[in-house]
């Protein structure tokens, strides 16, 4: 059962009270999109995670990145302190790194990734592997786009 707390806690901590696009998957990766605050949507969220489905949601927002992240082997070194970081299995925590203001072009160099509305786990729902992914730590900083830049690969940007 989903622990409704705990995935509030975690949204709250991207950001208060605010709507986001949440994506219910199954095992071969289809999925839904379901749009909105938390509150509003918890109950679908908990039906979906209960018919066996993973429950994912997308912490950017198309206006902007909120954060970058990273996922890695427990007890690995980071370039920097990461503002949030989850157990997303026994094997794997996600490390996150609260940025607003970075531009596109910076993420998608940070994450090797362009897709800036790619999806995450959202902590307190079950995933298709069975674990669920719990907020081990809350409290680190925030950035600017420069420490960011000079924390992770600043050879990129020279």
């Amino acid at each position: 059962m989903a622990d409704i707390k705990e995935a509030k806690r975690f949204l709250d901590l991207v950001e208060p009270d605010a709507s986001f696009v949440f994506r219910t998957i199954n095992a071969n990766g289809d999925g839904n999109s379901v749009v909105g605050k938390f509150g509003d949507v918890q109950r679908q969220l908990v039906r979906a995670e209960g018919d066996g489905l993973s429950v994912c949601v997308t912490i950017n927002r198309q206006a902007g990145v909120r954060f970058i992240w990273q996922l890695s082997k427990p007890g690995c070194e980071f370039p920097c302190e990461p503002s949030i970081v989850v157990q997303a299995s026994d094997e794997e925590v996600q490390a996150y790194w609260r940025c607003d203001g970075l531009s596109f072009a910076y993420f998608d160099v940070l994450m090797d990734c362009e897709d800036l509305l790619a999806t995450v786990s959202l902590p307190g729902f079950k995933q298709s592997s069975g674990h669920v992914p719990r907020i081990i730590k809350h409290d680190g900083p925030s950035y600017f786009p420069e420490g960011l830049k000079s924390a992770f690969f600043a050879e990129a940007f020279n």
